[in-house]
């Protein structure tokens, strides 16, 4: 989660247990606001991932921002996670993230000064390796994951971590190369 507000970023990016991260949610939310010094009603966007996820994670995260957005009369940017970590590079991208249980999900991306597109939908996979193919084959330029993802050698492309997701989030929703979209649940593949 992060607030921006007056040239600082106020950053909360710990990890509470699985089962009550929904509790936790709301009070860190109006923690952030507090510790950053702005009044609810000066918060002007409020920006949420669309995924890729579960189904419960981002129907929380996408009905808390919704929401909120009323209550405070904001506007609610749903921002693909996926092309958000991607904006963050350019040329041929792959971006990949942690989406619980073992799996990564991950999408290739072109990334220009003008557009960010992605040819194919999100992938589910287990391990990196998984990718090596299709890395190789299409030429991949930077590959960018978020923490928690272990690289195998043999990947032919730079690896970068990428920073706190929220942030980059915002950072995104800043960048008109990188659209709103409907929510991305993604469920488990068939030979996982």
């Amino acid at each position: 989660m992060t607030v921006r507000a007056g040239g600082k970023v106020h950053t909360y990016s710990g990890d509470p247990p699985s089962a009550a991260k929904a509790e936790f949610l709301l009070p860190k939310i109006d923690e952030l606001i507090r510790e950053s010094g702005i009044s609810r009603h000066e918060i002007k966007t409020i920006v949420v991932s669309a995924g890729p996820g579960s189904f419960t994670g981002i129907r929380i995260g996408i009905s808390t921002a919704l929401g909120l957005a009323r209550a405070v009369g904001a506007k609610v940017r749903i921002i693909p996670v996926l092309a958000a970590i991607a904006s963050a590079s350019k040329g041929i991208v792959c971006a990949s993230i942690p989406v619980g249980r073992g799996m990564i999900a991950s999408q290739i991306f072109e990334v220009t000064d003008h557009a960010i597109t992605a040819p194919e939908s999100p992938i589910l996979h287990s391990a990196m390796n998984e990718l090596r193919g299709q890395l190789q084959n299409l030429a991949i330029e930077h590959l960018i994951t978020a923490n928690g993802i272990e690289i195998e050698d043999g990947l032919n492309c730079p690896a970068t971590e990428a920073g706190v997701l929220s942030e980059l989030l915002a950072s995104a929703a800043e960048d008109p190369r990188v659209p709103d979209s409907d929510p991305i649940f993604l469920s488990k593949p068939h030979n996982a």
